[in-house]
This record gives C-alpha cells, structure tokens and sequence, in this order.
C-alpha cells in the first residue's frame, strides 16, 4: 500500500508517518510512505504517473491549502482516498465536495488514525491471515490477532489476542515456514511468538496479555537484540521518563497525556528533537518583519499545530492568540494593530525560546 503524507510542518509529518507505521506494522499490511512539505510538489509527482492508495492531507499549507489539492487532483482524475489533517474542524463540510474519506483534527493521535484506516481498508484484502482447518470449515486468524504460537506433543496452539485458543496439528517449523515474517520470533524451541504483541523483556517475554513466554536460555542475549533490533526497525529511540516529565512541566504540558498519545516515551523524544528542525518560527518571523500577514498568519497556525501535537502549552497558548489575531486581519477585515500584532510575537517567542533551552534536558547524557 502506498501512501502519501502532505503536510508543511515537519514535526507534524514525522508524527503521522511513525503513527501508519505501527498501525501499517500491527495489521501485517505492506506499505511505503512518501512525505511531501507542500501540495504543489505533491500535484507534480501525480502528474509524473506517481500514485497514492491514500493521501493524508494538512488543511493549511503555503500556496494551496488543503482543499485547494484536493480539488486539483481530483480533477486530474486522482481516485485514491483523502485524509485531511487539521488544527480546526472549520472545513469538514468543504471536505466531502473533494469526496474526502476521513477528517482527522490535530492533536494526531493513533486511535483516531486507526478508527478512520480501520473503516476506510474495511474492503482491503491484502491483509495477511493464517487459515486453520476446523471439521469442515476454516478459521481465518489476522497476523495481527495472533499473541503467539506453542508447540505441546504432536500438536501446536494458537493463542489469538481475544483470548481463544486454537489447536492445530502441524509441527511449529512448518508453521513459522508458512507464516514467514519478520514480525514473528522463533524465540525457544516450543514457542512462536508475535513481537508487536511483547509488553516486556527480561529473562522471558511478557505478552500484553499478561502471559510468560520462554526464551532459549543459550541464545539470550541474541533473541533479546533480535527483538530490540525489531523495536528499533519499527521506530522507537531511547527515552527518559523523568527527564520528559521535567521538560513538560517548564513548557507546560501533561508528559502522561503526551505519552498516552504518541504511544510511548521513546516517540515523544524523537518528536520533541524533530521539533528543532522545524522552521515556522523562523518563516513567521520574517513574514511579520515583512509585514507579510497571510503569509504570517500561516505560520502561526503551523506553529500553533506543532504545539498541540506536542503539547507544548505555552506556546500553543501564545502562538493561538497570534494566529486569531492575523487571522482577523486577513480574513475578517479588522485593522492591523501592529503595537498588538508586535506584543504577541513577543510571547511567541518568549515560549519558542523556551522549549528550545528546555530540550537540553532530555538531551544530556
């Protein structure tokens, strides 16, 4: 499966790309995810012959907004599926003229993004399912349904997430044979088990269900790599709890809140460091300097959305009072205060400097 993710703001975008990788990950779906900062780039890879199952679109973006795109490349014929992105609700009923199958407002957050995959892939079909025969029918398991796999005398049994059990007469090499992906680790003679589905490791795994499974106790150490090189594979970096709870209470967040969302502590990180690469402070700086106000305006509000996305509560509140004001300006017909305009940049920046000084935190050794 192909997908593309438009979006101008970086953090925005790294956010949303490691949330379909676990949701593509977990599901067993094949995928790749290109990433574009703007439309225009996006149009012109389509007209090159490029072409995306699904399009994950930000509403507010420099030179075509969101809708704008989508117009475009439904009159260039694009058929796939449109997923907007947004900081506002403010467009979803302009959503359905580009014929947009799903609206998903900032903060991201992966239950939102699978409820919305999980109903636009319902008719999906390569998804990878492990048949067992039962009497004169068969079961279908999803992949990502699978817990692990034990092997007991002559026969295996299957533990599914739901809590069933299935019993099937094979031997477990033939199985990992016929199931055959990175994702299951042959981790002890008698057991197969699903790494998406391991909640801890120390001298056995911990399933998220609660149960033990063993590991060789010769390999070890090399079945514990294997499985971090797997974490790793899929995305996670290390990550310290009480640091990140230190950083969020100087930029006025809720670490837990944060956390629960971007699933871990090991995302927050990246996400947190990506932040530094961001340049919509910067833009909005220059613009304001300019007295660019549309173009200002834009930068505000993509820096208004990496706020919520991150939770960095300060500066969304500083950065959300800047955005209405030149939105007034632009949209509304009010005048420019540039004495207003100058008081509430003064915050911004205030907030962008301190989120920046406070990354130190995390980053010491």
């Amino acid at each position: 499966m192909d997908i593309a993710v438009c979006d101008d703001n970086l953090s925005d975008r790294e956010i949303i790309r490691q949330q379909l990788s676990i949701y593509f990950s977990d599901r067993f779906i094949e995928y790749n995810i290109d990433s574009y900062e703007n439309g225009v780039n996006l149009i012109y890879s389509i007209e090159d012959g490029e072409y995306y199952d699904i399009i994950f679109l930000d509403m507010y973006m420099d030179k075509l907004n969101g809708i704008q795109v989508a117009e475009k490349l439904r009159n260039m014929n694009y058929k796939g599926k449109i997923i907007f992105l947004t900081a506002t609700s403010k467009y979803a009923v302009e959503s359905y003229d580009v014929e947009a199958s799903g609206y998903l407002v900032k903060p991201h957050d992966i239950d939102k993004i699978s409820m919305v995959l999980d109903r636009v892939l319902s008719n999906y079909e390569n998804v990878h399912t492990y048949q067992i025969k039962k009497r004169n029918s068969v079961i279908q398991v999803l992949y990502s349904e699978i817990e692990y796999i034990e092997s007991s005398n002559s026969k295996c049994i299957l533990h599914r997430t739901d809590g069933n059990k299935y019993t099937i007469y094979k031997k477990l090499n033939d199985i990992e044979e016929e199931i055959n992906h990175r994702a299951f680790l042959r981790c002890h003679q008698s057991y197969l088990v699903n790494m998406n589905k391991i909640e801890s490791v120390e001298n056995d795994f911990t399933m998220k269900s609660g149960d033990v499974v063993p590991i060789r106790t010769r390999n070890l150490n090399e079945i514990k790599k294997e499985y971090y090189n797997y974490i790793e594979y899929r995305g996670n970096i290390a990550g310290t709890t009480k640091r990140l709870k230190v950083f969020y209470d100087k930029v006025g967040g809720d670490f837990e809140v944060v956390k629960r969302r971007l699933i871990d502590e090991k995302y927050v990180v990246r996400f947190v460091q990506c932040f530094k690469n961001d340049t919509a402070f910067n833009e909005l700086k220059k613009a304001l300097n300019e007295e660019l106000y549309e173009k200002a305006y834009l930068c505000a509000h993509t820096l208004k959305g990496s706020s919520v996305s991150l939770d960095f509560g300060k500066l969304y509140k500083a950065s959300s009072a800047l955005t209405e004001t030149l939105y007034n300006i632009n949209h509304n017909g009010e005048d420019c205060d540039k004495i207003l305009i100058d008081k509430q940049f003064g915050e911004v920046a205030k907030e962008y400097k301190n989120v920046i000084n406070s990354m130190q935190i995390i980053e010491e050794d």
